[in-house]
C-alpha cells in the first residue's frame, strides 16, 4: 500500500483552470471549492443549497444532482461562462437518512416502498455528472474527475444503502478507468473516513464525532479531504487510483487490491487475470463489453 504526504511539496497551481464541485455548498465539497479558489482556480458551484459566500472568479449554479436536465443546464451554463471545463468534482451525496430496510407496512399490511433516495443522489447523479463531464471534456482535449466516494465503498459497517451507492461509485471509476486516457481524461476517486460534516444521519448529528473520538475512531476535518482532490485533479498521469483518507492519512487503495485479488482468484478466469496476461480471451471478452464514449 502506498502512503502519500500531500503536505510536502509546493501546492499545485490552478490558475485558469475551470472547476466543477457538486454538492459545493457544505462540507467536503465546500473545502473543495474553497481550496481550489484560493489556488487560481475559477469554480463552479453546483448545488441545491446557496453558498454563504461565492469565492472571486467562481460562481453558483442550483443544481438538482438527481435531474439529468439541471445538470445538463448547468454544465451548459459552466460552458458559456468559462469556455471550457478543466476538473469535475463529482461530490454530492447524503446519507442514509431513509433507512429503506426498515420492514415498514402500509395500512393494508403490505410492504412500503422505499423512496431509494441516497441511490439517485448519491449514484445516480454522480453517474450523470461523470458522463456529462465526458461530453464536454471530450470537445476540450480532455479533463480530470475526480469521485467522492467512502471508505463506506470498500469496508462497510451497517448504513447499506449509502455503502451500496459508495461501492457503485467505485465500480464506475472501476468500469472506466481504462477507456478515457486515450481521450486524455482521467477518473480517480476518494475513500474518506469519518469526517467532519453534515452528512450523518440526523438522529446521529447531536455529539457523534465526539463519540467517535472518545472512542478512539479517526475523525479529520473536511479540508483533508479536499488536498486530496487537488492532488488528483492536479495530475495527468494518475489514473484508475483511489485514495483512502482517514485521519490525515492517505493511502492508495486500488494497486494492492488488484494484486491482492489476481493472488486469490489465481488460475480462475477472471477480469484481473486476463488484463494482466493478454491473449484471446482478453480480445474476446473486451470486445463483447467496450465502453463506447
Amino acid at each position: 500500500m502506498a502512503r502519500l504526504d500531500l503536505g510536502v511539496g509546493p501546492a499545485p497551481d490552478f490558475t485558469g483552470k475551470v472547476v466543477i464541485v457538486t454538492g459545493g455548498t457544505s462540507g467536503i465539497g465546500q473545502s473543495m471549492v474553497t481550496k481550489f479558489a484560493e489556488r487560481g482556480a475559477n469554480v463552479i458551484i453546483s448545488d441545491l443549497n446557496a453558498p454563504s459566500a461565492i469565492p472571486d472568479n467562481s460562481l453558483f449554479i442550483r443544481t438538482d444532482v438527481t435531474s439529468w436536465s439541471s445538470q445538463v443546464k448547468m454544465f451548459q451554463q459552466s460552458i458559456e461562462c468559462f469556455g471550457k471545463i478543466d476538473v469535475v468534482c463529482a461530490n454530492a451525496g447524503i446519507s442514509e437518512g431513509e433507512n429503506a430496510f426498515e420492514d415498514r407496512i402500509d395500512d393494508a399490511g403490505a410492504p412500503i416502498e422505499p423512496k431509494w433516495s441516497t441511490i439517485h443522489v448519491n449514484l445516480i447523479g454522480t453517474l450523470t455528472t461523470v458522463k456529462l463531464a465526458i461530453h464536454h471534456m471530450k470537445k476540450t482535449g480532455g479533463g480530470r474527475i475526480v469521485l467522492t466516494s467512502s471508505m463506506s465503498g470498500y469496508d462497510a459497517h451497517g448504513i447499506p444503502v449509502y455503502a451500496a451507492s459508495k461501492h457503485g461509485i467505485i465500480g464506475a471509476m472501476r468500469g472506466l478507468r481504462d477507456y478515457l486516457p486515450p481521450l486524455n481524461i482521467t477518473i480517480n476517486a476518494l475513500a474518506p473516513g469519518f469526517t467532519e460534516t453534515n452528512l450523518m444521519p440526523s438522529a446521529l448529528q447531536n455529539g457523534a464525532m465526539q463519540k467517535l473520538r472518545d472512542a478512539a475512531v479517526d475523525v479529520q476535518g473536511p479540508n483533508t479531504v479536499a488536498l486530496a482532490a487537488l492532488h488528483f485533479a492536479s495530475r495527468a498521469d494518475l489514473n484508475g487510483q483511489t485514495l483512502s483518507i482517514v485521519g490525515g492519512r492517505y493511502d492508495e487503495l486500488e494497486s494492492d487490491l488488484r494484486t491482492a485479488f489476481r493472488n486469490i482468484t489465481a488460475g480462475s478466469s477472471s477480469n484481473s487475470e486476463r488484463k494482466a496476461t493478454g491473449g484471446k480471451g482478453f480480445e474476446v471478452v473486451e470486445s463483447l463489453f467496450q465502453v463506447d464514449l
